[in-house]
């Protein structure tokens, strides 16, 4: 036999061995399970901190599970009510932190803040006065019951009871 012919031979057995390969390879089913999160934690970038945190504490009862300051400004803060946890963090310290950004997100009305509550129309009674009410309490065509507030930098917070 030609040693062209040996050469081709030996082409086409290892294009079907490769074929065959990838084939096999492509049908299996992954072996590892994706990661199981325990919470997802959101930091709202704000102007002031301090203004910040004493609307979601006033306001929406949150409470302080740890503060920040550095040069007498506080520019952290932690909070929590029930399952929900959210971070405060002012512009300045998030360019401090993370010098590889150059244009953070605006503060503002690009995120909408979800909290699960357990009775909606309760709550909007009490927050409705001294707060700037984006959408009054209404039933969605999915069957909610919510409203929306703005906090001070915007921020859209909608406050949702799901229907049982």
């Amino acid at each position: 036999m030609a040693t062209k012919q040996r050469g081709q031979i030996k082409w086409l057995i290892f294009s079907t061995l490769a074929l065959f390969t990838i084939t096999a390879f492509a049908s299996l089913e992954p072996t590892t399970q994706p990661p199981q999160y325990q919470s997802l934690g959101l930091r709202l970038t704000v102007r002031n901190v301090e203004k910040s945190l004493k609307f979601y504490q006033e306001r929406l009862g949150f409470e302080v599970l740890q503060k920040m300051r550095e040069r007498g400004t506080m520019n952290y803060a932690l909070l929590k009510a029930g399952g929900a946890t959210l971070a405060l963090q002012t512009e300045q310290k998030l360019k401090e932190d993370f010098p590889q950004l150059k244009n953070p997100a605006r503060p503002g009305p690009n995120l909408n803040l979800i909290l699960k509550v357990d009775d909606a129309a309760t709550l909007f009674a009490q927050l409705r006065k001294g707060t700037e009410v984006v959408k009054p309490l209404e039933t969605t065509f999915y069957g909610a019951s919510e409203f929306t507030l703005r906090d001070p930098d915007g921020y859209l917070i909608t406050f949702q009871q799901l229907s049982e």
